[in-house]
């Protein structure tokens, strides 16, 4: 194929004819001959597009609506764009036109997007650009009255015709409403547009790079985002190894991208992560589709706890199960039980413990096997108390450290094992705290007074594969409304992003480790209540869904990583607390495996063996209990010493530490370390393969905190070494 790609470019070098590649394919892109030469679900309303599922061709939007925020257009400020009013069902087509193409060849598309209305920052219009029915882009914004690129390379493949199709996702009737300008498709590379990418392009595309207002005046009727060979939607030096290796192979290195919404595209690695995708890695495919499809689903548990919000929630990976304690009725109760979520149904497991109170957050701290809390309210006070749940009791650990607080965050840094406590509110209700702590089993630790200004009952999650805790939204004095996202490493505290979900509340938030992405659910917004999901990647910020649970704040969530989904309890409506229990979960393979030791490639649902997590495959066959390695460092069908030794060496340590990723065949759990639970399992596997007179191996500390993670991933050894079998 590449070196069919290069003949036809170079024969074209030598002059085509008859060939329409010049300057752009899409007639009337920058809609400048008004409403002519494409096709729509919308219907022409010229000089008014008040109502639902209108559109006109105008220079300003606020002449054609009351409550518009866009006044020109991209092109050139004063000419003509396409704006619509959403809310058409069925997931209309905004825009779409059919041109001819040459198959074989690579193709650049660009389009400028926007929000026009007032209200599309809360209700944004979700657009996914099509050609020939495939996915190649998708845009959404919060940002009203601005102008946003969207672009991506295209593989005609063997079509010979592209119908090019921009579809709204959202039936909102509230806001909703995008706007168009300058769509364009030319063939990639193409920076002279005479419709070749050869050795012709190599003195324009240098021209793009070091003099932009030269390169415009002396090809006006090109695109020079052309020249964006990588597809991050910028001409630069990055472009530059692309550039060459187009010109020269005719092709370059793509595979499948994840789009938000669980589209997948065939792009290059650079273009995915511009347009906020997930890459699966070069040469992947979208056959079949390896992207999650996530819904949200109402469980209908036999027992659940009573209604209430602001209860402590968290998942105890060495068991498998959901820990929540207390909340608040939302009236003068509180709660002081503690249930447990095993995935099928809630089970009372204690009355004891702490005092009634809603403490919001609670930590399960991997290294030593227990769930922390610390503080809370009732009606009366404010608590400062340590307290820990060991899976049957709580025991009291400290009345020493942070002042007492309540709407604060808690979250455990598996990196360095510490549980880590933000901000909250202070116990007269008169004071909001910016502080930081970390609890490291024995003591609390004041880290730092920096970072993100005071704010109480903020949405906060461990990013565990970027050793980072994520920090967005919540309340400051007097009720405002934050949506900054922040991010603590362990030293220092950076702010990230104001491009993302509205500013808000008391949202829900968690991190799901088998995709790698912050889940925020819901909250209370300027404009009241919200049901909206979002993720973050540690760059973006996604729409994922409006549907789901009812509009509410107060409630609590925490990934499963054992059953591959989001679980949310409770929360408060607006009116009353809530006791209804909802799963989200994304339809993302991984290897299933069976009694038998067999393996199927299949989603968390659909297995009925054991799943081994997200992205996990069955070559090799990881399903044979406690078989690691062999010498030669792969699975041998055998369950014997050199799979102990492989545990041994990794045990302690948590991802993204290298000694966790050299061993993390170990982390039998899937909870993102190897501990002692992951160990008890291997034993077993052992047992079961070898008889039952293994002699299990003795556990000697190499630090001074047994169980802790070490603080430093290049100085400090594992946290526990085992003698080796029958020692």
């Amino acid at each position: 194929m590449a070196i069919g790609r290069r003949i036809l470019l170079m024969a074209c070098a030598l002059g085509c004819s008859g060939v329409a590649y010049a300057q752009n394919l899409i007639v009337n892109g920058d809609f400048e001959e008004g409403n002519v030469g494409f096709l729509t679900d919308f219907i022409y309303s010229p000089g008014d597009i008040w109502l639902n599922g209108t559109y006109d061709v105008v220079h300003d939007v606020s002449d054609v609506h009351p409550v518009a925020e866009l006044y020109h257009d991209h092109t050139t400020g004063t000419g003509l764009m396409m704006a619509a009013n959403g809310a058409l069902p069925d997931r209309p087509i905004v825009w779409s036109q059919t041109v001819t193409v040459t198959p074989g060849v690579l193709y650049k598309f660009v389009a400028w997007a926007a929000n026009w209305a007032h209200g599309s920052q809360w209700h944004m219009a979700p657009l996914e650009f099509r050609i020939n029915g495939t996915p190649v882009a998708f845009w959404i914004s919060t940002v009203v009255g601005q102008w946003f690129l969207v672009s991506a390379n295209w593989d005609a493949g063997a079509a010979t015709t592209a119908v090019v199709t921009i579809v709204d996702l959202s039936e909102e009737w509230d806001g909703n409403d995008p706007a168009l300008d300058d769509l364009w498709l030319a063939l990639l590379g193409d920076l002279n547009c005479d419709g070749s990418m050869d050795i012709g392009d190599v003195n324009p595309f240098v021209m793009s790079l070091l003099d932009p207002v030269g390169y415009h005046a002396q090809f006006a009727g090109c695109n020079i985002l052309g020249g964006d060979i990588n597809g991050d939607g910028v001409v630069n030096s990055a472009d530059i190894n692309p550039f060459v290796t187009l010109l020269i192979e005719g092709s370059l290195p793509m595979g499948a991208c994840c789009l938000p919404g669980g589209a997948c595209i065939v792009t290059t690695s650079t273009s995915c992560t511009a347009q906020y995708g997930h890459y699966r890695g070069d040469g992947t495919t979208c056959d079949p589709n390896p992207c999650p499809s996530c819904d949200w689903t109402r469980l209908w548990p036999p027992n659940t706890p009573d209604p209430r919000l602001d209860a402590g929630l968290t998942y105890d990976s060495a068991r498998g199960v959901l820990v929540l304690f207390g909340g608040w009725d939302g009236g003068s109760g509180h709660y002081g039980d503690t249930w447990e979520w095993g995935g099928a149904n809630w089970t009372k497991k204690s009355d004891r413990g702490p005092s009634q109170r809603a403490p919001n957050h609670l930590a399960y701290d991997i290294a030593r096997g227990v769930t922390v809390l610390f503080g809370g309210a009732d009606n009366d006070r404010v608590f400062g108390d340590t307290w820990e749940w060991d899976g049957v009791n709580w025991i009291w650990r400290s009345g020493v450290g942070p002042a007492p607080r309540d709407r604060h965050g808690l979250v455990y840094d598996s990196e360095r094992g510490v549980s880590v406590l933000f901000g909250g509110w202070a116990e007269n209700w008169d004071v909001i705290y910016s502080d930081t702590w970390e609890w490291d089993g024995t003591r609390w630790t004041q880290r730092s007074a920096g970072g993100p200004s005071p704010r109480f009952q903020f949405g906060m999650a461990y990013d565990s594969a970027r050793a980072r805790t994520v920090l967005f939204g919540g309340a400051t004095y007097y009720y405002g409304l934050d949506g900054e996202t922040w991010e603590w490493d362990g030293t220092n505290w950076a702010r990230m992003s104001n491009d993302g979900p509205p500013a808000r509340w008391g949202p829900a938030m968690t991190y799901d480790a088998d995709r790698g992405v912050c889940i925020l659910f819901g909250g209370i917004t300027t404009s009241g209540w919200l049901s909206d999901t979002w993720e973050w990647d540690g760059v973006h910020w996604t729409h994922r869904s409006d549907g789901g649970p009812s509009p509410r704040w107060g409630s609590n969530m925490e990934y499963d990583r054992l059953r591959g989904a989001t679980t949310l309890f409770g929360g408060w409506s607006g009116s009353d607390p809530l006791d209804d229990t909802w799963q989200f979960a994304c339809a993302l393979a991984g290897a299933c495996c069976y009694a038998d030791g067999s393996c199927a490639l299949t989603a968390p649902a659909e297995c009925t063996g054991t799943w081994q997590g997200a992205g996990t495959t069955c070559d090799p066959n990881p399903c044979v209990c406690g078989d690691f390695c062999s010498l030669t460092s792969l699975p041998d069908g055998l369950v014997n010493d050199n799979d102990y030794w492989y545990i041994h060496d990794g045990l302690g340590y948590c991802a993204p530490h290298p000694s966790y990723v050299c061993h993390a065949l170990a982390d039998l759990d899937h909870d993102g370390c190897i501990t002692l639970a992951d160990y008890q399992l291997w034993v077993m596997c052992y047992r079961t393969a070898n008889g039952e007179d293994f002699v299990v191996p003795r556990f000697r500390p190499r630090v001074a905190v047994p169980g802790a993670v070490p603080a430093s991933s290049e100085q400090a050894g594992p946290v526990i070494s085992l003698t080796s079998p029958g020692d």
